[in-house]
Protein backbone atom coordinates (compact mmCIF):
# COMPACT_ATOMS: atom_id res chain seq x y z
CA UNK A 1 0.00 0.00 0.00
CA UNK A 2 1.37 3.38 -0.98
CA UNK A 3 1.84 6.32 1.35
CA UNK A 4 -0.88 8.17 -0.54
CA UNK A 5 -3.38 5.32 -0.20
CA UNK A 6 -2.86 5.30 3.55
CA UNK A 7 -3.59 9.02 3.69
CA UNK A 8 -6.67 8.57 1.48
CA UNK A 9 -8.03 5.79 3.70
CA UNK A 10 -7.38 7.89 6.78
CA UNK A 11 -9.10 10.96 5.26
CA UNK A 12 -12.09 9.22 3.69
CA UNK A 13 -12.59 5.78 5.23
CA UNK A 14 -12.64 3.97 1.88
CA UNK A 15 -11.21 0.46 1.52
CA UNK A 16 -7.80 -0.25 -0.05
CA UNK A 17 -9.18 -1.05 -3.50
CA UNK A 18 -11.25 2.13 -3.63
CA UNK A 19 -8.27 4.10 -2.31
CA UNK A 20 -6.40 3.07 -5.46
CA UNK A 21 -9.25 4.40 -7.62
CA UNK A 22 -9.39 7.59 -5.54
CA UNK A 23 -5.65 8.10 -5.95
CA UNK A 24 -5.96 7.76 -9.73
CA UNK A 25 -8.92 10.17 -9.83
CA UNK A 26 -6.99 12.68 -7.77
CA UNK A 27 -4.03 12.53 -10.17
CA UNK A 28 -6.00 12.49 -13.42
CA UNK A 29 -9.23 14.41 -12.79
CA UNK A 30 -8.69 16.73 -9.84
CA UNK A 31 -5.08 17.89 -9.74
CA UNK A 32 -3.94 16.82 -13.25
CA UNK A 33 -0.55 16.30 -11.68
CA UNK A 34 1.43 14.39 -9.13
CA UNK A 35 0.26 14.48 -5.54
CA UNK A 36 3.53 15.35 -3.86
CA UNK A 37 3.10 19.13 -4.05
CA UNK A 38 -0.30 19.17 -2.28
CA UNK A 39 -0.59 20.50 1.23
CA UNK A 40 -2.19 18.09 3.67
CA UNK A 41 -5.38 20.18 3.72
CA UNK A 42 -5.61 20.30 -0.08
CA UNK A 43 -4.82 16.59 -0.31
CA UNK A 44 -7.66 15.70 2.08
CA UNK A 45 -10.07 17.98 0.24
CA UNK A 46 -9.03 16.38 -3.07
CA UNK A 47 -9.45 12.88 -1.65
CA UNK A 48 -12.98 13.65 -0.49
CA UNK A 49 -13.84 15.17 -3.86
CA UNK A 50 -12.44 12.08 -5.60
CA UNK A 51 -14.62 9.79 -3.46
CA UNK A 52 -17.67 11.78 -4.59
CA UNK A 53 -16.51 11.52 -8.20
CA UNK A 54 -16.00 7.76 -7.82
CA UNK A 55 -19.64 7.42 -6.78
CA UNK A 56 -20.73 9.38 -9.85
CA UNK A 57 -18.49 7.30 -12.11
CA UNK A 58 -19.93 4.08 -10.71
CA UNK A 59 -23.47 5.32 -11.34
CA UNK A 60 -22.69 5.85 -15.03
CA UNK A 61 -23.26 2.66 -17.06
CA UNK A 62 -20.34 3.38 -19.38
CA UNK A 63 -17.81 4.38 -16.72
CA UNK A 64 -18.82 1.86 -14.07
CA UNK A 65 -16.94 -0.98 -15.81
CA UNK A 66 -13.68 0.90 -15.16
CA UNK A 67 -14.44 1.32 -11.43
CA UNK A 68 -15.87 -2.01 -10.24
CA UNK A 69 -17.28 -2.32 -6.76
CA UNK A 70 -15.42 -4.84 -4.65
Amino acid sequence: MSFYRKLIIEATGVNDKDAAFVEDIMREDIFHSTLDWQSRKLFVRGAREAVAMLKVYRADPVLSKHFPVR
